[in-house]
């Protein structure tokens, strides 16, 4: 007989060793061997391939052919199965919602976007938003998805993570409103995570430099946000609310404006208009493209040069102060304004005193903040935390 101290410690290393497993699979680029996961995580060769053959039953992977060997039996390759599950990532912003569905892998299935107005509330769109990934999904499923993994939500606000509450929401207006941990999705109830832009930039970039400690995430879109990871977690803050840089006064033109108002998506629309009168009734989306396009032009180079000296000199003394590896940028700013962009880097860089490759900006390959939406849902289905937390 195994004492049952003993014994309690026996399943706990194999409950953790199984999830090492899982976790392994879910980050290295396949296709991988049993003897691989052995040597890598340091798991006998028989307790890791018990696991392999659960993974297996469970459908999350499935063998594909066999490997190279010099001497002996060559090995059968593993990869994780994509057709495990589906994961949904909603990203609100800029007067639109973006759906994105991934496959287990994080590879993109489908996308779409719809328009809706600024004025309309919160519960709405929100129910809005989940009929239109339950017609999304309905089809996907009955094709050979196995699992509805869940759903994550990149929220321009502030969050009250005690309460599950948006806290407030400048654009939108959105004040005190109840952010549900589960939604009813064909029936079923399906685990929802909510986190502001900038939060979720920084975790998935994280994920992407696995071995960077301390990283600092610049979100330029609808709202101005700093996503922060110290020591390898996510730094909230007391009340959640490190990072909400966007409400803070900055010197600009003569007088003291909140950041966002000199720049985010709503005050670039803005100075599209002053800069271009004449095209002032077009709409927000090609005001933005025209601002790009024009941006050689001098007296809109010269707008955008104050823009990006107000922004560097206050992005450069938070870089200082945390003096992070590296510090990421996204949003719809840094995706649709690569001037203006190059701009901030380069008088960033400059103000810091840091080489100019510890900055990095998102493009169409590199969508961090989808990564760490991406990210929290495998984390909760599989029940991560503790094997994160030891990375």
């Amino acid at each position: 007989m195994i004492p049952s101290k003993a014994r309690r410690i026996s399943q706990k290393i194999s409950s953790l060793n199984y999830k090492r497993v899982i976790h392994y699979l879910l980050t290295s680029e396949p296709p991988i061997s049993r003897a691989r996961i052995s040597k890598d995580l340091h798991i006998s060769f028989p307790a890791s391939s018990d696991i392999v053959s659960k993974l297996i039953r469970e459908g999350l992977i499935v063998e594909e052919g066999k490997g190279q060997a010099h001497i002996g039996r060559k090995p059968i390759l593993l990869r994780v199965n994509d057709r495990y599950g589906l994961s949904v990532v909603v990203q609100i912003g800029y007067e639109v919602v973006r759906i994105h569905i991934l496959d287990i892998s994080g590879s993109l299935i489908k996308r779409e976007d719809f328009d809706f107005s600024r004025n309309q509330d919160f519960p709405s769109l929100l129910n809005e938003i989940v009929r239109r990934i339950e017609e999304i999904v309905i089809p996907l499923l009955s094709k050979g998805f196995d699992h509805f993994l869940g759903m994550s939500f990149s929220v321009p606000a502030p969050i009250d993570y005690r309460n599950n509450r948006i806290i407030w929401s400048r654009f939108y207006g959105w004040k005190n409103e109840l952010l549900p941990s589960k939604v009813l999705v064909l029936n079923k109830q399906v685990d929802v995570f909510w986190e502001n832009d900038s939060n979720l930039l920084a975790y998935g970039a994280s994920q992407t430099f696995g071995d960077i400690k301390d990283l600092l995430a610049f979100y330029l879109g609808i709202e101005i946000g700093a996503g922060i990871v110290l020591g390898g977690k996510l730094h909230r803050g007391f009340d959640g609310m490190a990072g909400e840089i966007g409400q803070v006064l900055v010197p600009f033109k003569g007088q003291f404006l909140e950041l966002e108002r000199v720049i985010s998506e709503e005050s670039l629309v803005g100075l599209a208009k002053r800069c271009f009168p004449d095209k002032s009734m077009e709409s927000s989306e090609h005001l933005l493209e025209l601002l790009e396009r024009e941006a050689a032009k001098e007296h809109v180079k010269k707008e955008l040069e104050r823009i990006a000296e107000t922004v560097a000199q206050f992005l450069a003394v938070i870089t200082i102060a945390l003096d992070p590896e590296i510090v990421v940028f996204d949003g719809e700013i840094v995706r649709r304004f690569p001037t203006l962009l190059e701009m901030i880097l380069g008088k960033l860089a400059k103000l810091s005193r840091k080489k100019r490759e510890v900055f990095k900006a998102a493009d169409e390959h590199a969508d961090f903040a989808i990564r760490g939406a991406h990210r929290l849902i495998l984390r909760k289905w599989f029940g991560l935390d503790e094997i994160e937390d030891l990375h």
